[in-house]
């Protein structure tokens, strides 16, 4: 394809008297249909289209692009001095253009406005002006003579370089606007959970456990619909947590409707749990021994987030058992270190971090991260959490459920959201349960897993925290 930049400028005076640039383009014999022709790649920047005509039936023509609501303009004129100016309307060149959405108008000649052009110190004479609202695409110029004769086609107003081209012309494919994630969000919070969404990506292929069979669902009820649900959540846990640790992740579920069966069921397995099994619809689900979890079967109802509520808690509850097993000491199964060695919002809000990247792998694209994280309803505000705040600064020691108001939930999932998100991952978290196990403090731990001070986390934390509603006055 030949290029050809107009690179010298013709100067035209408008009816408005200021002067305009327009590029010069010569229509040459062989430019007999506007295929043939030259094409003005932007038909808002101003070009000079000269057109000349030895005898009557002659034709020109020329092609000029336009975007969708571009400014449409073209003046007809032609030199005021003999032979020119002497001929008659009839006499002179026709000017129709057709284009998109069969777009067709012929030029009508309707003016003689002198004006005097200084730069090449030429008088010219407007005999139409034409203007309307482009549609995209390539609109066809073909002027045909019925005299020798001689004019200008003035196509656009913009003062700047153009290109035209000659030859055929394939329109470029535009480059699409990447999507912008979260377009809505601070750039603290956006970044977030794009990493937290890389990271359900990285974990595609453990969806493939979905179609495994590998979980031991122990029920009350078989015939009730959440065996499943939390079943497939296990699964994928179980698959994601065993490429993490180096001790399996296999825990019994054990799923019940009364107490009375949940007890029951304890009594041999893990006594700890007996009287602490509720009913009701208020979620409900527990780790015990390191190597059972018992849910509630009618705990949210699944009316608190559809069946991907199921997901999600049975991927939280896996996580407690994996933090047990990763804070084993000297491999005893018997002896963890798990707990009480870590906070609660470190204990609580990983588990519930896993379990929100776990229910938005699930889900296959119906949710991203960023969407789950409006699902939360724990608290999370200053109001509500700034003793919980104030509290985790002063001591890393597991504390009651009662003395937190659920703010482990709620702001201690945020904390470790951003945790998993810049500081290790969900492995990171596992490593200082390990950590501990193997004596170290939970604060040297930390330091250790994650690449960052504890004191400094809790610094670096705070511009996410407030996006999130917990603004430190």
């Amino acid at each position: 394809m030949k290029k050809l930049l107009a690179l010298v400028t013709a100067f035209i005076f408008l009816a408005t008297g200021v002067a305009v640039a327009h590029q010069p383009v010569v229509l040459l014999n062989t430019d007999t249909t506007a295929a043939k022709g030259p094409l003005l790649v932007d038909g808002t920047v101003s070009f000079a289209v000269r057109a000349s005509f030895n005898k009557a039936g002659e034709k020109k023509a020329f092609r000029a692009q336009f975007k969708e609501g571009d400014a449409f303009s073209v003046q007809y004129l032609i030199v005021d001095k003999k032979p020119e100016n002497t001929l008659k309307n009839t006499q002179l060149p026709t000017v129709v253009i057709t284009g998109p959405s069969g777009f067709k108008t012929t030029i009508k000649l309707n003016e003689r406005t002198k004006f005097y052009e200084p730069f090449g110190k030429t008088n010219y004479l407007y005999l139409a002006r034409y203007s309307t609202v482009a549609k995209a695409g390539i609109y066809n110029f073909l002027i045909t003579a019925k005299a020798k004769s001689e004019i200008t086609l003035g196509v656009g107003e913009k003062e700047i370089r153009g290109e035209v081209i000659r030859g055929p012309y394939v329109v470029p494919t535009p480059t699409p606007t990447p999507e912008v994630a979260y377009p809505k969000l601070a750039a603290v919070e956006r970044n977030l959970f794009i990493a937290l969404d890389e990271i359900v990506k990285d974990w595609a292929p453990y969806l493939a456990a979905l179609a495994g069979n590998k979980v031991k669902i122990i029920s009350e009820k078989p015939s009730h619909p959440r065996n499943e649900e939390n079943r497939i959540g296990a699964e994928v846990s179980n698959e994601i947590l065993g490429k993490i640790l180096s001790k399996p992740v296999a825990p019994a579920y054990y799923m019940y409707e009364t107490a009375e069966w949940a007890d029951k069921q304890m009594e041999s397995i893990c006594p700890y749990l007996i009287g602490q099994n509720p009913t009701g619809t208020s979620a409900g689900g527990k780790v015990g021994c390191g190597k059972l979890i018992i849910v509630n079967l009618n705990g949210w109802n699944n009316t608190f987030a559809g069946v991907d509520g199921s997901w999600f808690e049975s991927a939280h509850e896996t996580f407690h058992v994996a933090q047990y097993i990763a804070a084993i000491v000297n491999s005893d199964p018997n002896n963890s270190a798990w707990y009480p060695n870590h906070p609660a919002w470190y204990r609580e809000g990983s588990a519930s971090t896993f379990g929100g990247l776990v229910r938005s792998l699930i889900s296959k694209g119906k949710f991203n991260y960023g969407d789950l994280n409006q699902i939360e309803k724990s608290p999370v505000s200053y109001n509500e959490c700034n003793k919980a705040w104030k509290l985790w600064q002063e001591s890393n020691n597991a504390t009651n459920f009662s003395d937190l108001g659920q703010c482990e939930y709620g702001l201690g999932r945020r904390m470790t959201d951003y945790l998993v998100a810049w500081h290790g991952g969900v492995a990171g978290i596992l490593k200082n349960y390990e950590l501990v196990a193997q004596g170290k403090t939970f604060e040297e731990a930390f330091k250790l897993a994650h690449g960052v001070a504890l004191k400094d986390f809790f610094e670096e934390v705070k511009p996410y925290l407030a996006t999130q509603g917990f603004v430190i006055p």
